[in-house]
């Protein structure tokens, strides 16, 4: 049964590690490049400050119907339409992003986060990066029965905004319909020191169904993240969340409908996120190419509406004090290329126990071991009583051998005396795995909080560990853990023949190249989880251990007491 464990473990480690190339290796393309849409061409303003920024490109009108229009004895007289609207951007400062508009479209173009740096230390992290061929620019507007709010020149009302601290400034973008006069207004409320945006639509004169679009992979920085965690648009309608799946929407859009908390563009880091205060009428969701993803709310035509955008990391006290379950979009849950409800139960207390006990000590490295410590000291009784168990079974591997040998060809009998051996030892097969096996889902949920959670992106540990959310650069602490997987195994009891036994011994040096590609962190928890088994192991059999009870489970006697010795087999 413990070699059984261990190549449990191993095979869930070779799938974890080999199911991306395997991907790969077969041409297995998840999302196919479809039709691009046709690119507009802008000339921009020669003294706005970003002149190079790109135009946003039309996108296709809300996916419903538009409603009823008014009667036209009930619409005032036409807008004026501004004739000499030059495409010009907005900067907009904060303490934690620096974002640009463009009036072409009145959308978002870039939008950077100071406080979060991409891999090369030195980038601010970008969360908006126009695909090449048809690109949906995040908070573009489509209206039913009135094209060319997307790509339409809107007005600003400000050049820029400049915000600290508590300071908050409202931006206001209008669009005019030449054809009816109708309008469309973006009002967006910007403060110093949230990463919060408060976004305002108002239509008037456009009696159609609009959608408010979160773009093209808005909030997602990057797609390959080895299998872990999830990567694209999912929402959270009528208490369900729902992560959508490409292949799902190659063909047409998925709409749903019902009561709705939020939709979310993501990856395993950062996010953006629309929460609608205003009832929407649907959400939409639709795959554009390869890697390619947009989601919007479809409001209903001739109602103001407010949303509440989110675009930042995925830092769980931000998404937690909103209050609407945007925390779920942290993949606590992941396992095994999905989500476990019992998974989560376990990372998401974890987590926020690390979260405490790194507020004290301040450095999340020593943080890991600590956390490692409670858990170990937690399961103290469970290990021990494993160890106990597996101490058994070695000591009666020479009456087993006999049981073995005389029925070898009885396979019935072989198994009735077996269990007979078992009975009147007082030994439980299954004691020493079973301890193990309810530790799995433990492992799970801590490797879930290492390898996801964006506080331990680039945190620092201690000497030549930077970042611990990324592999040792030297390799040491693979091949520390590798040494005390080896101590371990010399020291805990086997029930394995000796040529098994030296075959096993070569299961360090495989955890040791695995563990070369995990995040330092991980392997971090996993080392000391290696020295505090066997620390335990040492101090069990030196001063907990009395002499020869280790013969049978428990320390005791066959129906006797500890000083009897085993029957002997029966003939």
């Amino acid at each position: 049964m413990q070699r059984n464990t261990v190549l449990f473990i191993v095979l869930s480690m070779v799938i974890l590690i080999g199911y991306p190339a395997v991907l790969k290796l077969f041409g297995v393309e998840l999302y196919p490049q479809q039709q691009a849409a046709q690119e507009a061409t802008v000339t921009p303003d020669a003294a706005a400050p970003q002149a190079t920024i790109a135009p946003p490109a039309a996108v296709p009108a809300g996916t419903l119907a538009p409603a009823a229009p008014a009667p036209q004895a009930t619409l005032a007289a036409p807008v004026a339409v501004p004739q000499d609207l030059a495409v010009h951007a907005v900067e907009v400062e904060t303490d934690l992003y620096h974002a640009i508009f463009s009036t072409r479209g009145g959308v978002v173009t870039q939008w950077q986060l100071k406080e979060y740096l991409d891999d090369d230390l030195e980038t601010p992290v970008n969360l908006f990066t126009a695909p090449p061929m048809g690109a949906v620019y995040p908070l573009t507007v489509t209206v039913d029965g009135a094209p060319g709010a997307d790509s339409g020149v809107w007005s600003a009302d400000r050049e820029s905004i400049r915000l600290s601290g508590d300071q908050s400034q409202t931006l206001h973008l209008t669009w005019v319909d030449p054809a009816s006069g109708g309008t469309v207004t973006k009002s967006l409320t910007f403060h110093g020191n949230a990463y919060r945006v408060d976004l305002a639509v108002e239509t008037t004169r456009l009696p159609g169904n609009y959608a408010v679009s979160l773009g093209s992979n808005f909030g997602i920085r990057k797609w390959a993240q080895n299998t872990i965690g999830f990567v694209g648009v999912a929402n959270l309608v009528d208490g369900d969340v729902h992560r959508e799946d490409p292949d799902d929407m190659e063909s047409a859009p998925i709409v749903r409908e019902g009561e709705t908390s939020w939709v979310v563009s993501e990856d395993k880091y950062f996010m953006a996120a629309l929460m609608p205060e205003t009832a929407p009428r649907a959400v939409s969701s639709r795959a554009v190419g390869e890697e390619h993803l947009t989601t919007a709310l479809v409001m209903p035509g001739g109602a103001p509406s407010t949303i509440t955008l989110y675009v930042g990391p995925k830092e769980y006290d931000h998404l937690k004090a909103f209050d609407r379950n945007l925390q779920e979009n942290i993949d606590f849950g992941w396992f095994m290329f999905g989500t476990w409800a019992l998974v989560r139960v376990l990372a998401e207390p974890m987590f926020i126990a690390l979260k405490g006990i790194n507020s004290a000590v301040g450095n999340w490295g020593v943080s890991i071991i600590l956390l490692t410590l409670i858990i170990k000291t937690l399961f103290m009784p469970l290990t021990h009583k494993s160890y106990k168990s597996m101490r058994a079974m070695a000591a009666i591997q020479p009456l087993l051998k006999k049981v073995q040998e005389k029925h070898k060809d009885n396979k019935e009998k072989l198994g009735q005396e077996t269990m007979a051996l078992y009975k009147e030892h007082s030994i439980n097969p299954l004691g020493g795995c079973l301890p193990i096996f309810i530790q799995i889902p433990f492992f799970i949920a801590f490797f879930n909080i290492l390898y996801t959670a964006i506080e331990l992106r680039h945190a620092p540990f201690m000497g030549w560990i930077a970042d611990l959310s990324a592999k040792d650069p030297y390799y040491i602490l693979p091949v520390v853990m590798g040494l005390s997987m080896f101590v371990q195994q010399k020291i805990q009891p086997s029930t394995m023949d000796p040529k098994q036994a030296r075959i096993m011994l070569f299961l360090p040096v495989l955890f040791t190249f695995f563990f070369m590609a995990f995040p330092a962190g991980l392997v971090l928890y996993w080392l000391f989880n290696n020295l505090f088994t066997v620390t335990q192991q040492m101090i069990t059999m030196k001063y907990l251990e009395k002499p020869g009870a280790a013969v049978v489970a428990g320390g005791k006697g066959p129906k006797g007491g500890p000083d009897k010795k085993p029957k002997k087999s029966p003939k």
